[in-house]
């Protein structure tokens, strides 16, 4: 048997290198884009939570929420810690006399909730907007508690008033509430629920029907979910969750001008 010595030589075809290296350089430039526009788009997020001014033109909604909150219940605007303001309209008479209290304190508390809400809406999926921040920050707190809340802003938003009275009565349990609120700091908790649901009934004086809030304490409470969100976007564990990403984030959570 005789094997043949002969070499067979295939010939690429010097186009089709090209082609596919032009190829391999357009991916590559392509990685490179979505790369540097994901880093861009995380720069513009932490900037969203810590600066009004997140680019030319273009104002954090976050933002401005919270400063205008910080400011009407006389917290620092930067660090949203108490201030001697905050001390002197607590100790002044006509805080006593309730004439500052629903200019700032429903005003201030209003601001707050509406943050919220909108730290829900952008990064929290799921559920209530409030209550969703609420529990992926505090998951241990109580159902009732969360809910107070939420009833604490529906009756603030919607009539600027602290009874909250839902639509269907299966909500009565967690959402009916009849408010009363400690500017002082004086409860033993930022949330003491009714012992007893409010029979709605606008004469009643039983203290077991009214749901009690501590306001320093809920502040505080509010600034604390803050930071915390800007730890986790800063080292991100928490990123947008809308539909359309940045650009709905843009489009509905900043304002231009």
């Amino acid at each position: 048997m005789v094997v043949s010595q002969h070499r067979v030589e295939v010939t690429v075809p010097c186009f089709f290198i090209l082609n596919n290296l032009l190829i391999g350089d357009r991916q590559a430039d392509k990685i490179d884009y979505l790369m540097k526009e994901e880093e861009k788009n995380r720069e513009l997020i932490k900037k969203f939570v810590t600066e009004r001014v997140i680019e030319q033109g273009r104002e954090s909604c976050l933002m401005i929420a919270l400063e205008t909150a910080r400011i009407l219940c006389g917290r620092d605007k930067a660090t949203g810690k108490k201030t001697d303001k905050e001390t002197d309209i607590i100790h002044s008479d006509e805080f006593k006399q309730n004439i500052i209290t629903t200019q700032t304190s429903f005003a201030g508390l209003i601001h707050y909730l509406l943050l919220l809400d909108l730290i829900g809406a952008v990064f929290i999926p799921k559920d209530s907007n409030i209550a969703r921040t609420i529990k992926h920050f505090h998951p241990e707190m109580n159902e009732r508690e969360v809910y107070a809340i939420v009833a604490l802003r529906n009756s603030l938003a919607h009539n600027y008033g602290l009874v909250n009275i839902p639509k269907y009565k299966k909500q009565y349990p967690n959402s009916l509430h009849m408010f009363s609120l400690d500017n002082f700091g004086g409860l033993n908790s930022m949330v003491e629920v009714s012992e007893t649901i409010w029979n709605k009934k606008f004469t009643c004086k039983d203290d077991s029907m009214t749901t009690n809030i501590d306001i320093p304490k809920l502040v505080d409470f509010f600034e604390e979910i803050y930071q915390t969100l800007v730890e986790k976007v800063e080292n991100e564990k928490l990123d947008v969750v809308l539909n359309k990403g940045i650009e709905e984030l843009k489009s509905r959570f900043t304002i231009t001008h």
